[in-house]
């Protein structure tokens, strides 16, 4: 399988935190392949798929639930979400930027 695109949700400033050591290694792996990388803000995701702008991650969740039906999810797959509304902004910006 070839990877055309990748998305990722930028991490903390902080260099000593986990995400950040993670998301620092995940960029630079993804980079090296070549691979083109969105790198989008939590606080731009939350402004571009509703008006109003959704307040915080619970309420993009809850949108993402109302497109995505999944039953028994579990609170330890609630990232699942938050990839989906992260795939759903990047096609969608990716489209309408392209026509």
């Amino acid at each position: 399988m070839t990877i055309l695109t990748a998305a990722i949700e930028t991490a903390p400033a902080q260099e000593d935190t986990l995400r950040s050591t993670l998301h620092y290694t995940m960029v630079s792996q993804i980079r090296a392949s070549n691979t083109p990388l969105w790198e989008i803000s939590k606080e731009t995701l939350l402004s571009a798929l509703t008006h109003p702008p959704l307040q915080n991650r619970g309420d993009l969740r809850n949108l993402m639930r109302s497109i995505w039906t999944l039953p028994n999810l579990k609170q330890s797959e609630l990232c699942a979400l938050d990839a989906f509304a992260l795939g759903l902004f990047v096609q969608t910006e990716r489209l309408f930027n392209n026509f």
